[in-house]
This record gives C-alpha cells, structure tokens and sequence, in this order.
C-alpha cells in the first residue's frame, strides 16, 4: 500500500483514497483531492534569479 500524501492528517478519510475520491466527487468547492491538485509555484519559478 502507498502512503496518503495528503496533508490533513486529521480527516476521516485520510489514507482512504476511494472513499476521498468519492467525497470530492460531490463537494463543490473542492472537486479535486490535494493529492490530486497541481502543485503551487515555488517563488524561485516565478522568479529566476
């Protein structure tokens, strides 16, 4: 099994991925799990020195 790199560690469904997956299905402000999500710009790629 791979381990949940989601960071709220305290939600329900932390490590459940299938059961995560179906709650995002459904929630309107957040449709996508944070494993899922593109991850942000660090300030160095926005910024090259």
């Amino acid at each position: 099994m791979t381990e949940c790199i989601c960071k709220w560690k305290s939600c329900k469904r932390h490590g459940n991925c299938e059961e995560c997956k179906e709650h995002h299905k459904t929630h309107p402000k957040y449709p996508v799990p944070f494993c899922k999500r593109n991850e942000r710009k660090k300030g160095h790629d926005i910024f090259p020195s």
